[in-house]
């Protein structure tokens, strides 16, 4: 049973071998050469007052839903099958931004400004701890738990 394993296991090696040797199934197969050759758009989004990078800001493509992120240090990198006109930018706590492309620049630096946001007032007024009402029952309960009291205490 255990050799039948292994022979499976080596004739599947063997086969995805001879199709990535082929060209066949690698890197780019079955995807239209329109997608291999896309476009591109890289850069890096930043916060405009402290020109920190910003992780994990939303981008469109074009007025569609397609689109990426970007990562922990701010950058992107963004593919297409059709020219990449305009992105779309959008981060919690920041406006939303529509940013042109210019299709010269290889690395593109897109600055997000803070939005401000208005909070209503909070009351908060004080109300009896539930820890207080636990310590003054165990205050009034001391002499029926006292431990030296009870017969099974040694």
């Amino acid at each position: 049973m255990k050799q039948s394993y292994i022979f499976a296991f080596f004739l599947l090696l063997l086969l995805c071998g001879r199709m990535f040797a082929s060209g066949h199934g690698g890197p780019g197969a079955n995807v239209p050469d329109d997608l291999v050759s896309g476009h591109i758009v890289s850069g890096r989004v930043i916060d405009a007052g402290s020109h920190e990078p910003l992780a994990f800001v939303h981008l469109l493509i074009n007025d569609t839903r397609t689109g990426g992120m970007t990562d922990i240090d701010g950058f992107f990198q963004l593919t297409y099958h059709e020219p990449i006109w305009m992105l779309q930018l959008s981060y919690v706590g920041f406006e939303t931004k529509q940013y042109f492309p210019d299709t010269e620049k290889d690395h593109h630096v897109i600055a997000l400004h803070r939005k401000p946001v208005e909070l209503r007032e909070v009351t908060v007024l004080p109300e009896e701890n539930p820890a207080h009402r636990i310590i003054e029952l165990a205050i009034q309960n001391r002499d029926l738990h006292h431990p030296e009291r009870m017969g099974s205490f040694s």
